[in-house]
């Protein structure tokens, strides 16, 4: 039986945001190192995190959230994309991992878009994130990581980033 290709859709801004978000966490030193890309990562596949099966390695899972969008001009709209971001940590029956930990992770993804003293460095990500489509560029950290889970098996930690996502409408 033959597979059926699926019809190409144009890549739209929320899309391009959301992919150089991935890009620039999987690509920080300190989150690669710890969540080794793409192995540790699920990013796409928009199932809800369910850590029976997350395995014994740390994971990390991106989901991403648009909301509803108003408009921002004349000729474009704008709305908040919020990535929602879950840790998973095995071991805590162990002492493998703490909730130290996901605190540490989640002020390293919020050093990956604001890096300690360089401010030519987070100009260079802000640009980034505008050139695919976000308004100015800025991430906010609208829900720190809490704790959300914990069990013998390890404990998952959620939080959320959210950017403004600009769409222009007519020329």
């Amino acid at each position: 039986m033959a597979t059926m290709m699926k019809p190409a859709l144009p890549r739209g801004n929320r899309s391009r945001v959301y992919q150089k978000i991935v890009e620039l966490l999987q690509t920080d030193p300190y989150l690669s190192a710890y969540f080794p890309a793409p192995s540790a990562w699920s990013v796409s596949d928009g199932q809800s995190f369910n850590p029976a099966q997350a395995g014994t390695n740390p994971h990390i899972y991106l989901v991403p959230r648009p909301s509803a969008a108003s408009w921002y001009g004349s000729d474009s709209q704008s709305g908040i994309l919020q990535v929602d971001v879950y840790f998973w940590m095995p071991g805590n029956s162990l002492g493998q991992y703490n909730a130290l930990d996901a605190l540490d992770c989640f002020e390293v993804i919020e050093q990956v878009f604001y890096p300690l003293n360089a401010i030519e460095k987070q100009q260079a990500i802000r640009k980034s994130l505008q050139e695919a489509g976000a308004k100015t560029g800025l991430v906010t950290f609208s829900q720190p990581a809490t704790q959300q889970q914990t069990a013998e098996q390890g404990l998952v930690s959620y939080g959320a980033l959210q950017i403004d996502v600009t769409r222009r409408i007519s020329p």
